[in-house]
């Protein structure tokens, strides 16, 4: 498979879909943990294992019901596993999740820095 993307950077991530347990029927227990499972993802990122998260939206982008996505930098499927089973919000059962590995060989990140203002715009 590695043959057919040739050139590409071929970087290997986990990704990690999350959805709150229905067992609870609302999203009570989301939000309870809300706080502490940000701060939780702030220092993966602060480590350098958070590549990527956040919410799924309804198709209508009005409503969100409780569905995300966790992308980490992880060198196998037991680290991304321990990883997400220490995010407050699965350790107290009110999100489930799956870890699948994935990997990213396609796309593009643009950076554009502007030294008068000294902003820049990441897309």
């Amino acid at each position: 498979m590695r043959a057919l993307y040739g050139q590409s950077l071929w970087k290997r991530q986990k990704f990690l879909p999350t959805y709150p347990d229905f067992n609870h029927r609302l999203l009570g227990p989301v939000m309870a943990n809300l706080q502490p499972h940000l701060d939780y993802q702030e220092s993966l990122t602060k480590r350098g294992i958070m590549f990527a998260a956040g919410p799924h939206w309804t198709d209508d982008e009005e409503y969100w019901g409780g569905h995300g996505m966790v992308v980490v930098r992880a060198a196998s499927m037991s680290e991304a596993e321990t990883i997400a089973k220490e995010d407050p919000m699965h350790m107290c059962g009110a999100r489930r999740y799956r870890v699948r590995p994935w990997v990213v060989n396609e796309g593009t990140i643009l950076v554009k820095l502007d030294y008068t203002t000294g902003c820049f715009e990441l897309t």
